[in-house]
């Protein structure tokens, strides 16, 4: 079965890739959706096997969506290092990426 994916979805995907995943809100606001919309979105990418099924929540709050390798490599054009969010990096993770999509939007540049 073909997953569809929109020019949109790549762009949210490459930059989950660059930060290593992101909390569910924090998705929901790249895409510009609701979060409801936005768990249909990360289902439909789960069938795709762009991100990982694996339900994490390492810190307070809602689930990480996170790229599987495969996707990461794909999308990032480099072999990488597989991660899984922990509470010691998702903080870290998630008070960087809040600073760039501050900074710098969606952009990808």
């Amino acid at each position: 079965m073909s997953h569809q994916l929109s020019p949109r979805d790549m762009l949210v995907l490459t930059i989950l890739a660059e930060m290593y995943g992101a909390p569910l809100e924090l998705v929901a606001y790249m895409l510009g959706v609701s979060r409801s919309r936005a768990y249909r979105i990360v289902a439909r990418w789960q069938k795709a096997r762009m991100i990982s099924d694996n339900r994490v929540r390492p810190v307070p709050g809602s689930i990480w969506v996170y790229p599987t390798r495969s996707a990461c490599e794909a999308l990032l054009d480099r072999s990488v290092r597989y991660w899984v969010p922990t509470p010691k990096m998702a903080a870290h993770t998630l008070a960087v990426f809040q600073l760039r999509l501050a900074l710098t939007g969606l952009d990808l540049d």
